[in-house]
């Protein structure tokens, strides 16, 4: 997972992979910093993906979401990736001086992490939406005590979306309480639109974003007593997409990442 590839290169493939869609409802993208906002994303306006003047007062971003579309299948993800100092402790990287606009990105990121994967195992033992929901945004609320972001759970919780979606079916995507999502590939997402900076009112950060792609199954069994039992399981299909992923970069890196960018799209359309 560490250490990350050079960034012009990371943003080549990015840009090869992105270009192609499946289907109108599963658009890719790569959006960076304040352009990955609400309005932005549902607008799907190119000039977002733009580098410059994406960071807060016109410097460059401090992170970026991408979605990547499988051309051959109907696997997708969602991942946040980060461009600055961050500290990834779990990941065994432990920076002195960190940005205080990725502390903050990095615990949303964090809780958005692990309320997605704990809600795909309890999805893959209970397909109660209701419950399944409820759960989600308590693991997501206790992510941010545990990151250090107390704060920011009263002003992030409306701002939350979380769904999990079939995919694949060659029609439609449909929400997972319709009788056609049995046996089909789903898609768990989480959003957290339009990130505040509290501490520093830095204002709007941008938007953090996680989904995986995932098959489950559940069968009832009958134990040695008599009694039944539901035996589940589940296999996360997009898992050596990583998760998390850091590049060190100054605002004299910024120029020679845009082409590398601009050269990967070219590449794409010749």
């Amino acid at each position: 997972m560490f250490p990350a590839p050079p960034l012009s290169l990371s943003l080549i493939h990015i840009s090869l992979v992105v270009c192609v869609c499946v289907c109108a409802s599963m658009q890719p993208f790569v959006l960076f910093g304040v352009h990955s906002s609400k309005q932005c994303i549902e607008e799907n306006n190119e000039s977002c993906s733009s580098l410059k003047n994406s960071g807060h007062g016109g410097s460059h971003a401090r992170h970026l979401v991408l979605q990547c579309i499988c051309p051959k299948s109907f696997l997708l993800c969602t991942r946040t990736y980060f461009l600055g100092r961050a500290t990834f402790p779990h990941l065994g990287n432990n920076e002195q001086e960190e940005d205080p606009v990725l502390r903050v990105l990095h615990g949303v990121y964090k809780a958005t992490v692990e309320a997605v994967l704990f809600g795909i195992s309890l999805y893959s033992q209970s397909d109660n939406i209701t419950k399944l929901s409820k759960e989600v945004e308590e693991i997501f609320l206790s992510s941010l005590d545990n990151n250090g972001l107390p704060t920011y759970k009263d002003v992030l919780l409306p701002k939350m979306d979380f769904y999990i979606i079939t995919v694949g079916d060659g029609k439609r995507n449909v929400p997972v309480d319709e009788e056609a999502h049995h046996f089909s590939l789903k898609n768990a997402k989480m959003t957290v639109w339009d990130v505040p900076d509290l501490d520093h009112g830095m204002g709007i950060l941008g938007s953090v974003m996680f989904s995986e792609t995932f098959l489950d199954s559940r069968i009832t069994a009958r134990d040695s007593d008599g009694s039944h039992y539901m035996n589940s399981h589940h296999v996360v299909l997009t898992v050596s997409i990583p998760r998390y992923a850091n590049w060190k970069i100054g605002e004299t890196d910024v120029s020679d990442l845009e082409n590398s960018w601009k050269l990967g799209k070219v590449s794409h359309e010749t």
